[in-house]
């Protein structure tokens, strides 16, 4: 089988997302852009994805999933909090961004 680095799934199909995740290769990005129904599911098991330390993308450009991702956030079934570490002021972007520890605390909100 042919690893891949990077595979972009536009089809919004559940097998096509399953597809991508397994053809991946090692330390792969795996792009979700395809928009799947709101009910559709994907049967990945969570080791497959820390044993290749895939890194999942999905695509809220497009109205329908960002109206989605806000939806998730307000029902509470995306926990947006949990991960956050802090939250800063604009004037502290320029620290954050520069300094890799920092940056590798997780998350942070600019607030204004």
């Amino acid at each position: 089988m042919t690893w891949i680095r990077t595979v972009i799934e536009c089809a919004g199909l559940a097998s096509t997302m399953e597809q991508a995740v397994r053809i991946a290769g090692k330390k792969g990005t795996v792009m979700l852009f395809g928009l799947t129904k709101p009910d559709a599911a994907i049967s990945v098991k969570p080791f497959e994805i820390f044993r290749k330390e895939l890194t999942l993308k999905a695509s809220y450009i497009n109205p329908c999933t960002q109206q989605r991702a806000l939806q998730l956030i307000d029902s509470g079934r995306l926990d947006v909090e949990s991960m956050v570490c802090g939250r800063i002021p604009p004037e502290g972007l320029w620290e954050v961004l520069g300094d890799p520890k920092l940056r590798a605390r997780g998350k942070y909100i600019v607030t204004f």
